[in-house]
C-alpha cells in the first residue's frame, strides 16, 4: 500500500507552503479582495479556486461548470459561480461592469498536441477570446491586476539551460506561438493603455486532477498492465517538474507581489529531471514489476529539455516546499484513489 498524508495534511502543507513563500502572509494579503479566475474547473485553475476559498475573499469562478474542488468546511471565501465561456458575452459584460482587485486567467487550450493538430482551433480558445477580455478590461479603464497563465513552451528548445526569462523565446508549437502572443499583448496594453499584469511561463506542473501529460500517462499506463510500459522518446529527455501545490504557492506569490508592468516570470522548481527518473520512481511507487521500453520517437510540438532559470520568483520570496518523489506519491495516490 502506498503511504502518504490525507486530505486534512495536504490542507495543512499547502497552508504552510502559502505562508512560507513570501515575508507577507498570503492569506492576509488576499483578505478581502475581489477575485476572478477563469477556467476554475480546469487542473490549475481549480487548484487556485481551493486555495483561495481557504481565505476570507470574494471569489467569482468562470467555467462551463465551475465548482470549488477538494472543498472542505474550512471554506472562508464567499464564492459566486458563472457557467460561461470566455467566449460569451456575458464574461465580458462581468468583467467590464465587475470592479476585480485580480483576474486569475487560466481559461483556454492547455495541450500542445491539440494545437499541433488544430491550430486553428488553438488560435481562437488561446489568443482570439483572450485579446477580447483585454480590450474589454481597457475601454472599461479596468484597475484590475491581471495574472496569464502562460507556458515554457514560448521558448521552443532553449538555447541554455537553465532557460531565463530573456532568453530567446522561439516556440516551436501553435500552442506557444499563442502564448507567446497574449503576453506581448498584456506587456503593450499595460504599457499603452495602464492596464497592470504579469505572465507567468508555467514549466512542468503535475499533481491530483490533472488527467494528462507524462506523470499521469505513465500512471495509468501502469495501472492498466503493470508487466510493461511504453515510453516515447529515450528517457533522457528532461524537464523541470513542479507539484501543483509549489505552483499554486508560486502563482500566488507573484500575483501578490510581482511587477505588473507586462513582465515575465518563470514558475518551476529550477531543477531538471530526465523522463528516466519518473519512469522509475512511478515504478517503485506502485510496486509493479514492469518490462520498460523507450520508443525513442518524440513528440511533435515538444522541446527536448526544459529547466527554468527561477531567480526572478526566488526574489519574491518563494521556495518550493514538496520534494519530487512526495509530489508523485501523492499523484499516484489519487489515482488510485479515482479508480477504485
Amino acid at each position: 500500500m502506498i503511504g502518504g498524508m490525507g486530505t486534512a495534511a495536504r490542507g495543512n502543507w499547502l497552508s504552510k507552503n502559502l505562508r512560507n513563500c513570501s515575508t507577507m502572509n498570503i492569506h492576509d494579503y488576499f483578505k478581502g479582495k475581489h477575485i476572478l479566475i477563469t477556467g476554475a474547473s480546469g487542473f490549475i485553475g481549480g487548484h487556485v479556486a481551493h486555495a483561495l476559498s481557504q481565505v476570507a475573499c470574494h471569489l467569482e469562478l468562470v467555467d462551463t461548470n465551475p465548482v470549488i474542488s477538494n472543498s472542505s468546511p474550512r471554506v472562508l471565501a464567499t464564492v459566486t459561480s458563472h457557467s460561461v465561456s470566455i467566449f460569451d458575452p456575458h464574461f465580458l459584460d462581468l468583467i467590464s461592469k465587475s470592479h476585480f482587485d485580480y483576474i486569475f486567467h487560466f481559461a483556454g487550450n492547455a495541450n500542445v498536441a491539440t494545437s499541433v493538430r488544430d491550430p486553428a482551433f488553438d488560435f481562437e480558445l488561446n489568443l482570439r477570446a483572450s485579446l477580447a477580455m483585454l480590450e474589454t478590461l481597457r475601454s472599461s479603464r479596468s484597475q484590475s491586476i491581471i495574472l496569464y497563465a502562460s507556458s515554457a513552451a514560448v521558448y521552443g528548445n532553449p538555447v541554455r539551460l537553465p532557460i531565463r526569462e530573456e532568453d530567446a523565446t522561439v516556440p516551436i508549437s501553435p500552442y506557444g506561438v499563442g502564448k507567446l502572443a497574449l503576453e506581448r499583448y498584456l506587456a503593450v496594453y499595460c504599457k499603452l493603455y495602464g492596464l497592470r499584469g504579469v505572465s507567468v511561463r508555467m514549466f512542468s506542473p503535475f499533481g491530483p486532477r490533472l488527467q494528462k501529460q507524462i506523470v499521469f500517462e505513465l500512471i495509468k499506463q501502469l495501472a492498466t498492465d503493470p508487466t510493461k510500459l511504453n515510453v516515447l522518446g529515450d528517457g533522457t529527455e528532461s524537464r523541470d517538474f513542479i507539484y501543483i501545490d509549489d505552483l499554486v504557492s508560486a502563482l500566488l506569490a507573484v500575483a501578490a507581489h510581482g511587477e505588473l508592468d507586462g513582465t515575465t516570470y518563470n514558475i518551476g522548481r529550477g531543477l531538471q529531471t530526465p523522463v528516466s527518473d519518473i519512469v522509475n520512481c512511478l515504478v517503485n511507487l506502485m510496486g509493479t514489476h514492469t518490462a520498460i521500453t523507450y520508443k525513442r520517437t518524440p513528440m511533435l510540438g515538444y522541446p527536448i529539455h526544459w529547466c527554468a532559470d527561477i531567480t526572478k520568483l526566488k526574489a519574491l520570496g518563494w521556495e518550493f516546499t514538496v520534494p519530487l518523489e512526495a509530489g508523485l506519491r501523492q499523484t499516484v495516490e489519487w489515482a488510485v484513489r479515482e479508480n477504485t
